[in-house]
């Protein structure tokens, strides 16, 4: 499986990945027809009746430049540690960028923290520099997990005093399906129970809980020192998931938007996508997985 399958754990196809939804990211925030921070380039933001100007816009411009370079030169660099320090540098270049709300900070640390322990994960073989990075990360994605949530949260959550953490919520969620998930209504108001496809659909609505989950258990096999043979062909698809997953489902509910005139459903999910995207951990999950990767990895792998 590793002969045929070995691009599937590959830092390299983690980072084309990330080259190619950064580069459709600047084209949905810099676009001359439907750009959702500028209605030109990105090149042609940084002058304004020919003179250089320094804002917002122009500072995201730069950094996703500067992200895309990084990811060309890591694809076509050998693999070691030098190239996941740059992987990592154009990463973190992207993240200054796109900062989030104190109030968001738990949804961005998610799948950030599951990103670095699946990327410890993509190597079977064991180092001190994996062990202990490995570690530092399980414990950031356990205390996401299981510290409590305010009174706030819970409330806008619906549910009953007492503790809940992120994964108390989403393990409840898929014990206790809510109903409209698990059914479908055809055109005569017939209601079909459709189990699969509902659980498929919280899976997909729920991406950065569930792979977080399953990213914590395969953390914490990998640390008790069993299932290094198979955690790396379950946290790779994993971590792919993490990023497509929550990408189709924003692109999608941005299809959805109706306008008498304007750009077409594709281009308004796209859009959409632009606003929301780019504060989103998830966006960053790839690039960041490849350089843990790559900077953990054996001496002799």
């Amino acid at each position: 499986m590793s002969r045929w399958l070995g691009w599937l754990t590959s830092p390299t196809t983690f980072y084309l990945l990330a080259f190619v939804m950064t580069t459709g990211l600047t084209l949905c925030l810099f676009n001359p027809t439907w750009g959702s921070e500028a209605l030109a380039w990105p090149h042609q933001v940084f002058t304004v009746d020919g003179h250089f100007v320094w804002e917002v816009a122009t500072a995201k411009a730069a950094t996703l430049l500067g992200a895309l370079a990084c990811f060309v030169i890591v694809l076509l660099m050998r693999p070691g540690r030098s190239r996941g320090a740059i992987a990592l540098f154009g990463c973190g270049l992207a993240l200054v960028a796109f900062q989030v709300p104190p109030e968001h900070l738990p949804y961005w640390i998610l799948p950030l923290a599951s990103a670095a322990v699946g990327g410890c994960l993509l190597w079977s073989g064991e180092s001190r520099a994996r062990r202990a990075t490995l570690l530092v990360a399980f414990l950031v994605l356990a205390a996401n997990l299981f510290l409590p949530w305010d009174e706030t949260r819970i409330g806008r959550k619906n549910l009953r005093g007492g503790y809940h953490s992120t994964a108390t919520a989403q393990i409840d969620l898929l014990l206790n399906p809510p109903e409209e998930y698990m059914v479908e209504v055809d055109a005569d108001d017939t209601t079909t129970n459709t189990p699969i496809k509902g659980y498929a659909r919280i899976v997909l609505m729920t991406v950065p809980q569930t792979v977080g989950l399953l990213m914590f258990l395969l953390g914490l096999c990998s640390l008790a020192g069993f299932g290094s043979a198979w955690v790396r062909w379950v946290a790779a698809p994993g971590l792919l998931l993490l990023v497509l997953g929550p990408a189709w489902v924003l692109y999608d509910h941005g299809t959805m938007t109706v306008l008498k005139s304007g750009p077409e459903p594709w281009q308004l999910g796209l859009q959409y996508l632009g606003q929301v995207w780019p504060s989103h951990g998830s966006a960053w999950a790839l690039p960041l997985a490849g350089a843990i990767a790559e900077l953990v990895r054996p001496q002799d792998a």
